[in-house]
């Protein structure tokens, strides 16, 4: 069962591709073994008529496969997102992938791997087509939670009364 899903990143779509081990190229095989995949396939809507999917201006449009399921009535449904389908899956995606990457930084840096190295193993490990634009956003995105996140320390000392 195939299914359009636009994306609103370029790194999106490579991130969904790397999630599902997927190749650069083709359709995603989408499972539910990972948590984006379950979250995925619950916002699959079908109807019994055909449904127009139009990949609005800008976004990247990404063809999924579904998995199959001995509970799906898919089979005999037209399969769709809604608008608000796929902004709610793109943020989740988005939330999803700005996880990933916090946690892999935080813990590079714990063992003593510079940022850019840091930056550079991320954008290999997940296969993200990169350009300087790409580069500096992950940069300037982990510079802006070190700096949440000093800034809330020290406003918590702030607070202690010794």
């Amino acid at each position: 069962m195939n299914l359009m899903l636009p994306l609103k990143k370029d790194i999106l779509v490579d991130y969904l591709r790397f999630m599902f081990n997927d190749s650069k190229t083709g359709p995603v095989t989408i499972n539910r073994n990972e948590d984006i995949g379950k979250y995925i396939c619950s916002m699959v809507r079908g109807k019994q008529l055909p449904v127009k999917t139009v990949c609005p201006e800008g976004y990247y449009p990404v063809e999924l496969i579904l998995p199959d399921s001995t509970f799906s009535t898919a089979k005999n449904h037209f399969l769709y997102f809604t608008r608000e389908d796929i902004e709610m899956i793109n943020d989740h995606l988005m939330a999803d992938f700005s996880i990933f990457f916090r946690r892999f930084m935080l813990i590079g840096d714990d063992i003593g791997i510079q940022q850019k190295d840091l930056l550079e193993a991320i954008i290999a490990g997940c296969r993200i087509r990169i350009n300087e634009q790409k580069f500096e956003m992950l940069k300037k995105k982990d510079y802006r939670y070190r700096t949440k996140i000093y800034n809330y320390v020290v406003e918590s000392i702030k607070h202690i009364n010794l």
